[in-house]
């Protein structure tokens, strides 16, 4: 028997398309392909033009390692209590400032800023502490070293040379602190001793990194004392602690650094 070539084509066509043909019911049986469990929401932003500004979604992600995010951002340390490390955060806001916004992820958050005069400075944090209520307060010196402490000499240092009234009247110095108002009258004053004397009334310790210097004429009136610095020197450095539960601004370290380019 003579078999056409069409008919050898088509049956050529036949057995490929059955080499394709899989039953449907090997189909169903091969296993779907792993597939990675979901993340939740997260996103962080943050701004650093002008005013520092965070934005963040998180849900139930862990305190700890948002905080190494924003610690990353800012180049800040920001460091985490033992019990606020195991929360877990879920929060949406944008654009919050600093303060408000981390207060959105701990109930009890400390931060420790620089205050200086220098050009278009503001205060600056250099340490960020977030805690729960069981957690301890962090230690004063946690991120911002404050064991070293000038010691000035001052008054007249030649034996046997008394330093008159009229002497004493052209170079006053004056330094008190009450109710968070701090009061200088300085006249020719070294502004080394000034710091010292502003110091030790607040109890807290001075750094002499520099010695600029710098003899200084001041008459400061119950200011604050974070204004008191900005009108001093752009060498003066003041380190604060704010309680954002408690509104208490604590003042815990005093530098004189170097002009720049000494």
């Amino acid at each position: 028997m003579r078999i056409q070539p069409r008919t050898l084509l088509l049956v050529a066509a036949a057995l490929l398309g059955l080499g394709n043909f899989v039953p449907a019911s090997a189909q169903e049986s091969r296993p779907a392909p792993a597939q990675s469990p979901a993340r939740p929401d997260y996103t962080l932003r943050v701004s650093t033009k002008d005013l520092i500004t965070i934005s963040l979604k998180a849900e139930r992600i862990s305190l700890s390692s948002i905080a190494s995010d924003i610690s990353k951002r800012l180049k800040v340390p920001v460091l985490v209590g033992r019990s606020a490390g195991n929360r877990q955060v879920t929060v949406d806001f944008k654009a919050l400032t600093l303060e408000p916004a981390l207060q959105l992820l701990a109930p009890h958050v400390y931060i420790d800023y620089e205050i200086n005069r220098s050009p278009g400075a503001l205060p600056q944090p250099v340490g960020i502490y977030l805690n729960d209520e069981d957690d301890a307060p962090p230690a004063i010196n946690a991120v911002v070293p404050n064991n070293s402490q000038a010691m000035l000499i001052e008054g007249n240092t030649e034996d046997g040379v008394e330093t008159s009234e009229a002497a004493q009247e052209e170079q006053p110095l004056k330094v008190m602190y009450e109710r968070s108002a701090l009061t200088v009258k300085a006249k020719k004053q070294p502004l080394a001793v000034v710091l010292y004397k502003i110091a030790s009334e607040l109890s807290i310790p001075f750094d002499l990194k520099g010695d600029s210097g710098e003899v200084v004429d001041l008459d400061i009136n119950k200011s604050s004392l974070e204004d008191a610095v900005l009108r001093m020197s752009p060498n003066v450095r003041l380190y604060v602690r704010a309680d954002l539960r408690t509104l208490e601004r604590r003042p815990f370290l005093l530098v004189l650094t170097a002009p720049k380019g000494s």
